[in-house]
């Protein structure tokens, strides 16, 4: 096993089914490492040096699918290994990740299941403990973004012309905000000055 401490970065491939590990400043090849199929999303805590890791679909894409998925892969920055894989059943379709580093909390987007609507799953960054689900009132919420202060969240819907608005504090739907087929985010949002 590689102990690596420099800086890195990671980039996910969703046909190959693996993250990659490159070292930030030389571009030099760390590692490569297996997850389960059809990686989507990854995002970094620095707090725990874990890097997450969405699993969408079984194979395929959106409409095109073969089976949606149910896992977020838990990474070890230093070693590139596994440390668990989280099964967010009853939800699916994980895509999104937004970190919350203040309150500990890690927000996942999820598309709609036959009994609810696409949401948000939040759960505790230092046990991994399910803490809730937020409805985004859209099929298949995709990009999530949270406010500085972590009170709200956006998500973007490619099925619904609209974004979602959460309030987080409360654990709501709150708003739709008209964008047909709303996909990513150029960049968070930021605190008005």
């Amino acid at each position: 096993m590689t102990t690596t401490t420099g800086d890195q970065l990671a980039a996910v491939s969703q046909t190959g089914s693996t993250v990659t590990f490159f070292d930030a400043t030389s571009h030099e090849l760390l590692d490569v490492l297996n997850v389960p199929p059809q990686p989507h999303e990854l995002c970094y805590d620095p707090d725990h040096r874990l890097l997450y890791c969405t699993s969408t679909y079984r194979s395929g894409y959106y409409d095109a699918n073969e089976g949606r998925s149910h896992e977020l892969t838990v990474i070890d920055v230093d070693t590139h290994t596994v440390v668990t894989t989280l099964d967010l059943r009853p939800d699916h379709g994980p895509h999104g990740l937004a970190l919350d580093r203040r309150r500990c909390r890690l927000y996942v987007s999820v598309e709609a299941t036959d009994t609810e609507p696409g949401g948000v799953v939040v759960l505790d960054t230092r046990t991994h403990a399910r803490l809730g689900r937020i409805p985004a009132m859209a099929p298949g919420p995709h990009w999530l973004v949270l406010t500085p202060d972590g009170r709200h969240g956006y998500t973007t819907n490619k099925e619904a012309p609209y974004v979602s608005v959460l309030d987080l504090d409360r654990g709501v739907f709150i708003n739709r905000i008209p964008v047909p087929g709303s996909e990513a985010w150029p960049s968070p949002p930021t605190a008005a000055t």
